[in-house]
């Protein structure tokens, strides 16, 4: 009988960009549109901005960007939002 072996782990750091989300003002558009260029975003349509708000379709589903959160961009090019308390605990920023 194969038993599982039990591993203990460390996540690998990945490099990934962040952007902190503003709330939605005419300058926030501009920023993120900076933002989403500066990461090579090709799919636009993943972002869905109205007066209420930001919303994200992750590889999860549709995400709703708090004002304050963080967008991450990942090494696939992939797009999620984190809330500011978790970003600012468990992301270094490289200078």
């Amino acid at each position: 009988m194969n038993s599982s072996k039990i591993l203990d782990v460390v996540k690998k750091p990945l490099p990934a960009k962040a952007f902190q989300w503003k709330g939605v003002s005419e300058q926030s558009k501009k920023d993120l549109l900076q933002f989403l260029n500066h990461t090579g975003c090709t799919d636009l349509y993943a972002f869905t901005l109205t007066e209420h708000g930001l919303s994200i379709e992750t590889l999860e589903g549709q995400m709703r960007v708090d004002t304050g959160a963080y967008i991450i961009c990942g090494n696939a090019n992939e797009y999620w939002a984190v809330r500011e308390d978790i970003f600012l605990s468990t992301y270094n920023i490289i200078e």
